[in-house]
């Protein structure tokens, strides 16, 4: 989890809102927002702490930086596995793609 975020953060740009998960001193989960243009950058938990709330959290905190921010709509690209976690949670699909 530590390498991911570490590799995450290479990228990351001044306007970007970042969060951590963490248990037990470790990090289990971290989010990102692009504050400017409400686009989620990332949301991930690992697989041993999933469905215990952390991701809906993350998520929930990634809309009050939008809402403080006064934007309209958040912008994410999910994967295909967490097209179900945002449905879940009120999000719309507004355009599909994918890589062929």
């Amino acid at each position: 989890m530590e390498s991911l975020v570490r590799g995450q953060a290479v990228l990351k740009f001044k306007k970007e809102a970042i969060f951590l998960a963490i248990y037990n001193e470790k990090i289990v989960g971290f989010s990102s927002i692009y504050v400017e243009n409400p686009e989620i950058y990332s949301l991930f938990v690992s697989p041993k702490f999933t469905r215990q709330g952390i991701g809906t959290r993350l998520l929930e905190t990634l809309k009050q930086i939008a809402l403080y921010k006064k934007h309209k709509f958040i912008y994410v690209n999910s994967s295909l596995t967490a097209k179900i976690f945002y449905s879940n949670r009120g999000y719309e699909i507004i355009r599909e793609s994918g890589f062929y």
